[in-house]
């Protein structure tokens, strides 16, 4: 089921829409966050990653931009998406884009609950950095250094990939200037899925000694 979800940036008025749909169903519907809290306004100044799963939204991230550093937060899956590693390939394509586009680090807060999720990724708790209360939620300050990129994105870069749409830089053009990363990013995800894979067996054998069964929510 996986491997036919399609990671996408948004680029146009529909995607949006369908990103848009899939927040309000898991932060409005299901955590009841009021809906002014939860569109903020900084939707429209900012990068939406979409997950689309045969045609349909189920997962979505927000990128938002800072000296220095990108902000990673608003990120969900729907709840029948959970148990899927859909929430690593969005993250992993966010941590592609922004690499691309010269950034090097990448903030974001994650639930308390959640934070070896994000460390899979390549996250760390922020020395020091007070937990946050939102929401009736306890969040935890993350950190991550994004992939290092040999041709990233500068004022030298050639017009036609500067004037292209916002991720499909490396369509551009007969070589594919982006190639090594890609399969350095493939790599990673491979390992996080061979992870992820071996704690679910884990927890199956653990749920099956106490009876319990493990619930997954969704990042701010």
């Amino acid at each position: 089921m996986v491997d036919e979800v399609k990671i996408k940036i948004v680029g146009t008025d529909d995607e949006y829409a369908q990103a848009m749909a899939v927040r309000r169903e898991v932060f409005v519907k299901e955590q009841h966050i009021p809906e002014e809290k939860e569109f903020d306004g900084n939707d429209h100044c900012s990068t939406h990653v979409l997950a689309v799963h045969n045609g349909k939204p189920v997962g979505v991230m927000r990128i938002r931009y800072f000296n220095g550093f990108v902000k990673f937060e608003r990120m969900c899956v729907l709840r029948e998406y959970r148990k899927t590693d859909v929430s690593e390939c969005i993250m992993q394509t966010g941590m592609e884009f922004a690499a691309k586009k010269g950034y090097e680090k990448v903030y974001g807060i994650c639930k308390k609950e959640l934070l070896n999720r994000w460390q899979r990724n390549g996250f760390f708790a922020i020395p020091g950095a007070p937990t946050v209360e939102q929401n009736g939620m306890t969040l935890v300050p993350v950190c991550g250094q994004l992939p290092k990129v040999q041709n990233v994105l500068t004022m030298q870069t050639p017009t036609e990939i500067l004037n292209a749409r916002e991720g499909a830089w490396d369509d551009v053009g007969a070589d594919d200037k982006y190639a090594g990363m890609r399969r350095n990013m493939q790599n990673r995800l491979q390992e996080i899925r061979q992870h992820r894979n071996l704690r679910q067996s884990e927890n199956v054998r653990a749920q099956k000694a106490t009876g319990m069964t493990k619930h997954e929510g969704a990042e701010r």
